[in-house]
């Protein structure tokens, strides 16, 4: 039988559903938690900058604990702990900021134009794929955000766990002079400077850690809310193009 010349191929395929609002209330959503993610990704990555420069100054007292003295001796190996401590929970929080949406806006633009009765049900499961994916993304991003913030917590109880020590490690030095009978208090002096840049240290994390959560808070805040927008565009759609039987 031949087809029929009056009825054009968007009428034999069925009635087109126009779903302009939702697929821009879609990608809108879509960006705003790509923007969130990236956004603190980027402020990941700044934190770590910061306590690694941070650190330095506690290194270089470090470096200029020359001799074989006890305390010095200390010093050493109170250093070498922090470090590595910190540098353990700073490679987790870099390691975070590997995890990338990979869905793009032109994929919910491609699978909301042109939706008719004839592809409703592929084209809906298809955007119920991307929702999948999109849930599945959210759920990790947060399991990294929480273990990020213990990572922060961490650096910072370290921090200050070492800064606590400095007093007894101040006098140990005192009385090393003593026995050794050295009077240009070259032991001490390392000393009270090793227990100031770590002092400066803890002020520095902490600082950093409240202002990250500060931000983190703000922008964890605006991912939810979009990616809920999202959520119920999906719905909308679900709605507009007939009942769940249907699908």
């Amino acid at each position: 039988m031949s087809a029929n010349p009056f009825m054009n191929d968007t009428e034999s395929a069925g009635s087109r559903y126009e779903l302009g609002e939702q697929a821009r209330e879609l990608t809108e959503s879509l960006a705003k938690i790509k923007d969130s993610a990236e956004t603190l990704h980027v402020t990941d990555k700044r934190y770590c900058g910061h306590i690694i420069d941070g650190l330095k100054g506690v290194l270089g007292v470090d470096k200029e604990a020359e001799g074989r003295y006890r305390v010095f001796e200390e010093i050493h190996e109170k250093t070498k702990d922090l470090k590595t401590g910190v540098t353990r929970e700073l490679d987790k929080i870099a390691a975070s900021t590997g995890n990338i949406l990979k869905i793009d806006e032109t994929d919910i633009n491609k699978v909301l134009t042109g939706i008719t009765d004839g592809n409703s049900q592929e084209r809906f499961a298809q955007l119920k794929d991307i929702q999948d994916q999109l849930g599945s993304y959210y759920h990790v991003f947060m399991k990294d955000r929480y273990e990020n913030l213990n990572s922060r917590g961490r650096i910072k109880n370290r921090a200050e766990e070492a800064a606590q020590e400095t007093p007894f490690l101040k006098r140990r030095a005192e009385e090393e002079e003593r026995v050794l009978n050295i009077r240009d208090e070259r032991i001490s002096v390392v000393a009270r400077k090793y227990s100031n840049r770590l002092g400066t240290f803890v002020e520095i994390v902490r600082d950093l850690n409240s202002k990250a959560k500060t931000f983190e808070v703000e922008n964890l805040e605006q991912m939810e809310e979009s990616f809920k927008n999202f959520n119920r565009a999906v719905v909308s759609v679900k709605n507009h193009i007939g009942p769940e039987e249907k699908l």
